[in-house]
C-alpha cells in the first residue's frame, strides 16, 4: 500500500471532516470504556450465570471477523478485501468458532477456537435494544480484553456497533459502525481507529457508505468513499446478501 505524504495527512487532520469522525469515535470509545470499568472483574458472575444456562452449542468457520458468522458488525466484510464471515458448520472445526445457546435459543457465548487457545466471549443484553459482548483473555491473564456493543431500533434495525480491544485497560484500537435510515437507503459512518496514549498516537480512518435496499431491507447495491479522499467514490453490489 502506497504510504500517505505526511502533508496530506497533517491538511486532513485538522479538516472539519476529521474532527467530526475523532468526535465520534472518542464517544463510541468511552462508550466501550464505561463496559470496562463495569464488568472488568466480572469474569466468575459470567462464569457461573453461563454455566447454568448454556443449553446447546452451534459451530462455525471464519478468523476474520470478531464472532465470525455472526459478527454483528456488515462493513468490514462488505467494503474490505480478504475479509470473511464464515459459514455455520454441523461439526466442531480447529481453527473456528463454538456457539452456545440457552434453552430459549438465544446466543449466549462465542469460543474462538485456535489451536490449544479457546477465549470465549460473554454475550448478553442490557436492556431490549443493546447486546454487549465481553472477551476475557488467556493470553492476557484473563484481563478483558475485547468489548463489543451493537444497538437496534425497534424495528429491529441495526443503528450502531463497536468493537474495541484492550491493553492495560484502554481501549487502543475500534471499530465503529453508524447507521441512519431514510427511505429505501441507509447512510454509514465507518471508522476504523487505532490509539496509543502514552506516546500520543492517533489513527482515524473514515468511510461514508450509502446502501440502497428493496422493500425488506436487502441492499442492492452502495457508494463508498474515504473521509480523506470524498472525490474517489465507488459503486459496488454487495457479494454476499446482507439485509438490514
Amino acid at each position: 500500500m502506497e504510504r500517505i505524504p505526511e502533508e496530506v495527512l497533517r491538511t486532513y487532520e485538522v479538516s472539519e471532516s476529521y474532527q467530526k469522525l475523532k468526535i465520534l469515535r472518542n464517544e463510541g470509545r468511552e462508550i466501550l470504556q464505561r463496559y470496562y470499568r463495569k464488568y472488568k472483574d466480572s469474569l466468575p458472575y459470567f462464569k457461573e450465570v453461563t454455566a447454568k444456562k448454556l443449553d446447546h452449542e452451534r459451530y462455525g468457520t471464519g478468523m476474520t471477523l470478531p464472532r465470525g458468522r455472526l459478527c454483528p458488525g456488515n462493513m468490514q466484510e462488505l467494503i474490505i478485501g480478504n475479509v470473511k464471515r464464515g459459514r455455520i458448520v454441523k461439526e466442531y472445526v480447529n481453527p473456528g468458532y463454538v456457539y452456545g445457546y440457552d434453552k430459549e435459543d438465544n446466543l449466549i457465548t462465542s469460543d474462538m477456537v485456535e489451536g490449544e487457545i479457546r477465549d470465549r466471549e460473554y454475550i448478553f443484553w442490557t436492556d431490549p435494544y443493546t447486546q454487549v459482548g465481553l472477551c476475557y483473555d488467556k493470553l492476557l491473564g484473563l484481563e478483558c480484553g475485547t468489548i463489543s456493543e451493537v444497538c437496534y431500533s425497534e424495528k429491529k434495525r441495526i443503528i450502531r456497533y463497536l468493537f474495541g480491544v484492550l491493553y492495560d485497560g484502554k481501549i487502543t484500537s475500534m471499530v465503529m459502525e453508524r447507521y441512519k435510515y431514510e427511505g429505501d437507503k441507509a447512510f454509514v459512518t465507518f471508522i476504523d481507529s487505532s490509539i496509543d496514549d502514552e506516546d500520543g498516537f492517533d489513527y482515524i480512518a473514515g468511510e461514508h457508505i450509502v446502501l440502497d435496499m428493496d422493500e425488506q431491507g436487502t441492499v442492492l447495491k452502495y457508494k463508498a468513499y474515504m473521509d480523506m479522499t470524498p472525490e474517489e467514490v465507488i459503486e459496488k453490489a454487495p457479494k454476499y446478501k446482507l439485509t438490514l
